[in-house]
C-alpha cells in the first residue's frame, strides 16, 4: 500500500516498518513496534483531522481487548522517534490525537485504479494483522470482503490466494491468483511484481518467481514477507548461503519478530539437519510470541525427543497437541501432527497405526488437492513397506493421475519394486514412463515443485538401474550406479509439514550402496554407509516417508555383521 515520508523517516505501510534515510544520524531500519508503526498510519490517514482512540483501538488491535493505556504507550514511542522533526503528535483531551506537519506521499499502489473504498482499506490493513498472526482462516474471510468491495485492485488477491492455499482450497487460490494476473493493468509495478511472482511460484516456475521477487525486495529494503517467499524459493534451489543471509535482513527489518525465528529453526531442520538448534530457535519463537499458532514450535519437544530416540515422550507430546492445541489451527496444524505421529508409530513398529493417522491426514482434503495427492503417495510407500499388496494399487493410482511431480516419484517406486525382484521388463516400463515425461507445473504448500521433479526424474532412472544391476549380480555397476543417485538426491526435506521423497531416495540409494559394497568386498564402505542407516534418525525417521524401515534393516544387519 502506500509510503509516506514524515521528515528524514519513510514509513512503508504495507510492512508496518520505518526507515531513516542517509541524511540521518543513524541511517537504515527503525527499531520501533509494527503496532507504533500501525498507530502513526491511521494518524496520517486522519489528517488533518483528529483520530478519536476508539478508532485506534479498533483499527489497530483487531481482534484483541486492550485499554487506552495502549495507545498512550504507542503515542509515547512515537513523539520520541518525531522528535525534532516538523511533525508532532497533539494530544485533543477526551477524544484522540492529531497528527501536525507535512507528511509526503512518496509512492502510492494502484494509482490508475483510483482511491480505496474506506472500509476495504480498513478490513485490508485487519487482514494484514491476522496473517502476521497466522490467523489464515480468519484473514481469508476478510480479503473476501475487501476483494468483493474491490474487484478490480488485484493486491488483495495475493493473500487471499495464499489464505486459500493454507487453508487447502487450492482451486480457490489458482482462480483468485488468475483473477489478480487479468485485474494488473494500472497496477503499480510493486503490485504487479509481487502478483506475477506469486502466480509464477503457484505455475511451478520457480526461476520466474525468484527474479520477480529479487526486483521486488532490491526497490523495498523494508518488505519483510516477500523476503519469506523468496527464502523458500531458494529452500528449493538448494541456496542455503542465500537463506541466511535473507534471515539475517528479516531479523534487522523486523528486531525481535517471532516469525524471524520460526524462518531460522525452520533453516537449521532443513539445511542442516541440526534438531537442537531448530528445537532452541522454536524454543524462542515461543518466547517471544506465546500463542504463535505454529504447530512445529508447539511440537518442538517432541520433536527433540524422538530424534533422541524416546518416542514414548515424544508421542505423549503429539497426542496432547492432537486433543487440545490443534483445535481450529486449520488442517495444516493437524497435518503436521499426523504425519509426525505416523512416522512415530512406523518406527515403532507400529503399521497399523501409521497408516491409520496417513489415512486421517488425507481425509482432511479434497481428493483434487496436492497434499491429498501427497498424502496417498506416502500412503502407498508405508503399505509397501509393510508388505500390504493395496500399497502397490495405489501408487499405481497415482501414476495415472495428479502432478508430473507425483506421477514422477510413483512410477520411481513401482520400478525400484519390480527392479528389487528382478522384473526387467516390469522396472524399465517406469523407467521409460519417468523418462518421456515433461513438466507442466504445479505447486505444493505454496512453492514450485519444478525443482523437486527434475532431482525425481534425474534420480529415480539410476536409481532403478542399480537396482536391476544388483539383481543380475553385476555389482561394480550396481556400486557406481548407487554412488551417482547418492550425490543427485539431497539428505533432508524441502517442505514442511509434507515431506518431499528426496530424503526416501537418498535412503534408498545408501542402503543399495550398502548391499553393493558388500558384495564387492568392501567391507569398510559397506559398514559405514550402513552405520550412516542405523544411526540417522533425523533422516531416516524424521524426514522421510516410511524411513524408519531403512533405518530397521540397518540395524538388523549392523547387528549381523557384529
Amino acid at each position: 500500500m502506500d509510503r509516506y515520508r514524515i521528515g528524514n523517516l519513510t514509513l512503508d505501510i504495507d510492512t508496518s516498518t520505518i526507515r531513516a534515510d542517509d541524511s540521518a544520524p543513524d541511517p537504515g531500519p527503525v527499531d520501533i513496534s509494527p503496532t507504533a508503526v500501525r498507530v502513526l498510519a491511521e494518524l496520517i490517514r486522519s489528517a488533518p483531522h483528529v483520530c478519536r482512540n476508539q478508532d485506534l483501538l479498533d483499527r489497530v488491535w483487531v481482534d484483541r481487548f486492550v485499554g487506552e493505556q495502549n495507545v498512550r504507550q504507542r503515542i509515547y514511542q512515537l513523539r520520541q522517534l518525531l522528535e525534532g522533526s516538523d511533525v508532532t503528535i497533539e494530544t485533543v483531551r477526551g477524544i484522540g490525537y492529531r497528527l501536525a506537519g507535512h507528511c509526503e506521499l512518496v509512492q502510492a499502489s494502484d494509482a490508475d485504479i483510483g482511491p480505496w473504498d474506506t472500509e476495504a482499506e480498513r478490513l485490508y490493513r485487519v487482514a494484514s494483522g491476522l496473517i502476521d498472526e497466522m490467523q489464515f482462516g480468519r484473514a481469508m474471510s476478510v480479503l473476501e470482503e475487501v476483494c468483493r468491495r474491490e474487484p478490480s485492485r488485484p493486491g488483495p488477491r495475493t493473500p487471499l490466494a495464499w489464505s486459500y492455499m493454507w487453508m487447502g482450497n487450492h482451486d480457490l487460490a489458482h482462480a483468485e491468483l488468475a483473477a489478480a494476473m487479468d485485474c494488473l493493468a494500472g497496477a503499480s509495478q510493486a503490485v504487479r511484481l509481487i502478483v506475477e511472482a506469486t502466480h509464477a511460484s503457484f505455475k511451478g516456475d520457480a526461476a520466474g518467481a525468484i527474479d520477480r521477487l529479487q526486483l521486488y525486495v532490491a526497490d523495498h529494503p523494508d518488505a519483510y514477507w516477500p523476503r519469506v517467499n523468496l527464502m523458500g524459493l531458494y529452500w528449493l534451489t538448494g541456496r542455503d548461503s542465500a537463506v541466511t543471509a535473507l534471515i539475517d535482513e528479516l531479523e534487522a527489518i523486523r528486531p525481535g519478530f517471532y516469525l524471524t525465528e520460526w524462518q531460522r529453526a525452520f533453516h537449521e531442520l532443513t539445511s542442516h539437519g541440526d534438531v537442537v538448534a531448530a528445537c532452541a530457535a522454536f524454543t524462542e519463537v515461543k518466547r517471544r510470541k506465546p500463542d504463535a499458532p505454529l504447530p512445529l514450535a508447539i511440537l518442538a519437544p517432541a520433536l527433540l525427543a524422538w530424534s533422541h530416540g524416546d518416542l514414548e515422550s515424544a508421542l505423549s507430546d503429539v497426542d496432547d497437541f492432537l486433543a487440545t492445541g490443534a483445535t481450529g489451527m486449520g488442517p495444516s496444524a493437524q497435518d503436521q501432527a499426523l504425519v509426525m505421529r505416523s512416522r512415530m508409530l512406523a518406527d515403532m513398529g507400529d503399521s497399523v497405526g501409521a497408516v491409520a493417522d496417513v489415512r486421517r491426514a488425507q481425509s482432511q482434503y479434497s481428493e483434487t488437492s496436492a497434499w491429498y495427492a501427497q498424502h496417498t503417495l506416502e500412503l502407498g510407500l508405508l503399505m509397501v513397506d509393510c508388505d500390504d499388496p493395496d500399497g502397490a494399487g495405489l501408487l499405481e493410482g497415482i501414476a495415472e493421475h495428479f502432478s508430473p511431480l507425483h506421477r514422477a516419484q510413483a512410477h520411481g517406486w513401482l520400478g525400484i519394486g519390480r527392479a528389487l525382484i528382478g522384473d526387467a521388463d516390469g522396472a524399465e516400463l517406469h523407467r521409460k514412463q519417468i523418462a518421456a515425461m515433461v513438466y507442466d507445473g504445479g505447486w505444493e504448500w505454496g512453492y514450485p515443485t519444478g525443482p523437486a521433479f527434475s532431482r525425481a526424474q534425474s534420480v529415480f532412472p539410476v536409481l532403478i538401474a542399480g537396482y536391476l544391476a544388483l539383481s543380475r549380480g553385476d555389482h561394480l555397476a550396481a556400486h557406481r550406479l548407487f554412488g551417482r543417485a547418492r550425490r543427485i538426491a539431497p539428505k533432508r526435506m524441502v517442505v514442511i509439514p509434507v515431506v518431499s521423497l528426496d530424503g526416501r531416495a537418498y535412503l534408498s540409494a545408501t542402503e543399495g550402496l550398502a548391499r553393493a559394497a558388500s558384495a564387492l568386498g568392501w567391507f569398510d564402505e559397506a559398514e559405514e554407509a550402513t552405520a550412516w542407516l542405523a544411526t540417522h534418525l533425523l533422516e531416516t525417521s524424521i524426514l522421510s516417508q516410511a524411513g524408519a524401515g531403512f533405518r530397521h534393516r540397518a540395524i538388523s544387519q549392523t547387528s549381523v555383521s557384529a
